[in-house]
């Protein structure tokens, strides 16, 4: 798991460089960062001090771009011009974000000295002014600014003595509680996970109905590592139960409770799962049994996404009695870029990725592994709709999605055999690890099935490794050097001499 940690750390230094872009056949250099935070200004950067003449076009920005200084607005004809001499060297268009958001820069009837140049498009993220994340006790205390920004600065670690009694996160025995528990109370700012880890969060009783580290995701959570996480919501609240209240006692089977909540918008209407009479409020929840089994749905990173998830990764278990998704329970926005191994043991319903999905729900380029033994389950979703693209899975599934209307496009399981008769618009099925995808899934693919003891990953555990290992543990080398790639043989998070000693019984035979 330590080549993703690597693999997240080298694409942050990639995302946050700036990129220069040659056109094809073109004399103009174009330069244009990734991403800007609120604070800073965007710079485009053309250079053409190769060729001569005047280099002349039109600059077209988003609503959410001021423009300082570069370029001139064109008032007859309603746009942003610039001209410049190509042997002056660098010319600099500059730019002011002036909201948070996904936006572009394009340039167009770009000419040097009067000959066309191609179409120039960009990408840009504009980032907010973040608040640090650098304790357990920052994590948790965003759910007091559900709207805020926020940056994790350093991995988090949490430990079993904060969930056991008198632990700082232990919560009458429900261990961690979702940030964002109910609709009318989402999280709805982004977090950034600037590719540090959340290591060990433990959710042992299920206080919510949804749960994750977050319970309902409006914002966007991007760039976080999930290690160690376990979700156990097999007892907690109960929404069949309604306590005694006035001599009665209400009880409905789990399918009736559940689609009473699924026929009435469930999430937006807050009076739709709850007592008909009352809004949503911990008073209310604390109508309902917490007594015994619970009714209650995971996932690992969110128990309901309407926003956005990207550039995740994830391992971890989910236990539960319900519905459970290695990401959500639920999406209605989008998870892409995400790469996930989690276990998920007793639900009703199961997918890799989320348990169900709206019609606005978007699956792209992800793995996922690990196993489920629900019920009814999807190598990527239970049932619902939306759309799954470029994915692979290794859960033991026979279907993309268990049941609904799913658009699905180069979305691969592990056995062509076990998948009926699926078939996919774009590309042919690929059973190697060599998918023409995003390197998070191949990265991800090639560490999920790493050879134990495999010390230099060559994909064998190998008498070079034994060598590798001994100078590391004597000090001669480092975790920079790069023939180093998973040194701790016994995955007990320490390297020490018992590495060793398994690593020399592994290549004996005897392990």
């Amino acid at each position: 798991m330590k080549k993703i940690i690597a693999f997240i750390l080298c694409a942050i230094l990639i995302f946050t460089v700036s990129v220069p872009v040659f056109a094809e056949n073109s004399e103009l250099e174009i330069s244009v960062n990734d991403e800007v935070y609120m604070n800073e200004l965007l710079r485009v950067v053309l250079n053409a001090e190769n060729t001569a003449g005047i280099v002349s076009g039109e600059i077209e920005i988003s609503a959410f771009f001021n423009l300082v200084s570069g370029a001139e607005y064109d008032m007859e004809n309603y746009k942003y011009t610039f001209s410049f001499n190509a042997q002056d060297g660098p010319y600099e268009i500059v730019l002011e974000p002036i909201y948070k958001t996904d936006t572009f820069v394009s340039l167009k009837n770009i000419t040097i000295d009067g000959n066309r140049e191609p179409d120039f498009y960009k990408d840009v993220k504009i980032r907010p002014i973040y608040t640090p994340v650098y304790t357990k006790e920052d994590l948790n205390n965003i759910r007091n600014n559900m709207s805020g920004d926020y940056i994790l600065m350093n991995d988090i670690i949490f430990t079993e003595e904060d969930f056991a009694e008198d632990g700082a996160f232990y919560n009458g025995g429900y261990g961690w509680i979702p940030i964002g528990t109910l609709s009318t109370n989402a999280f709805t700012g982004s977090f950034y996970g600037n590719g540090k880890t959340i290591e060990g969060l433990r959710i042992n009783k299920a206080y919510y109905l949804y749960n994750g580290v977050f319970g309902v995701n409006k914002g966007e959570i991007e760039d976080l590592y999930l290690k160690n996480i376990k979700v156990d919501v097999r007892n907690g609240i109960n929404t069949q139960v309604l306590l005694e209240t006035a001599g009665e006692t209400k009880s409905e089977t789990i399918e009736d409770s559940l689609n009473s909540r699924q026929a009435s918008d469930d999430f937006e209407n807050p009076n739709s799962w709850t007592d008909p009479n009352a809004t949503v409020t911990d008073e209310v929840f604390n109508k309902y049994d917490r007594s015994g089994a619970s009714n209650a749905s995971a996932g690992t990173l969110c128990g309901i996404n309407y926003g956005t998830v990207r550039e995740c990764y994830i391992v971890g278990d989910i236990l539960g009695n319900n519905y459970a998704g290695g990401v959500c329970c639920e999406n209605k926005g989008t998870v892409r870029e995400c790469a996930v191994e989690v276990d998920i043991s007793g639900v009703v319903l199961t997918g890799g990725v989320s348990a169900k999905a709206g019609v606005l729900s978007k699956i792209y380029d992800c793995a996922v592994l690990g196993s489920s033994d629900g019920g009814k389950k999807g190598a990527f979703l239970g049932e619902g709709n939306g759309e799954i693209i470029r994915c692979y899975s290794t859960i033991n599934a026979e279907k993309v999605a268990f049941s609904g209307t799913v658009k699905g496009e180069e979305a691969y399981i592990t056995d062509k055999s076990l998948a009926g008769d699926i078939t996919f618009t774009n590309g042919d099925w690929n059973y190697s690890l060599d998918l023409p995808y995003p390197a998070t899934v191949i990265s991800f693919m090639k560490t999920a099935t790493a050879v134990k003891g495999d010390v230099n990953g060559n994909g064998e555990a190998e008498i070079n490794d034994l060598a590798l290992l001994k100078l590391y543990l004597v000090g001669a080398i480092d975790k920079t050097d790069e023939n180093i790639v998973e040194p701790d043989v016994d995955g007990n998070e320490v390297v020490e001499i018992n590495d060793l000693a398994m690593l020399k019984l592994i290549l004996a035979g005897a392990y």
